[in-house]
């Protein structure tokens, strides 16, 4: 958010590079404007953490999946083996 001295100075200094006297509101658009841009700004930076967290996230839980593939087929071939040892006794 913009503070009142900001404001001020930007006031003083439209006032002083145009000889006629601007209007408040038209000030206040053009801090607001700077502010918006300012915020998409900070929103993109947040974006592109939140898109690495998620590449991460994605890549940690592709490795579980691939970790509990191999030891589902462990345990069937332990059981296949474990069925081949009963039947043959």
């Amino acid at each position: 958010m913009i503070c009142c001295e900001n404001f001020q100075r930007s006031h003083r200094s439209v006032q002083c590079q145009y000889s006629h006297h601007v209007n408040i509101c038209d000030i206040m658009w053009m801090l607001r404007d700077c502010g918006d841009r300012h915020a998409v700004k900070v929103e993109r930076q947040d974006h592109a953490k939140t898109r690495a967290q998620l590449a991460e996230v994605q890549d940690r839980l592709e490795l579980a999946l691939g970790e509990v593939d191999i030891l589902k087929k462990q345990i069937q071939r332990e059981k296949a083996q474990f069925e081949q040892t009963l039947v043959a006794k």
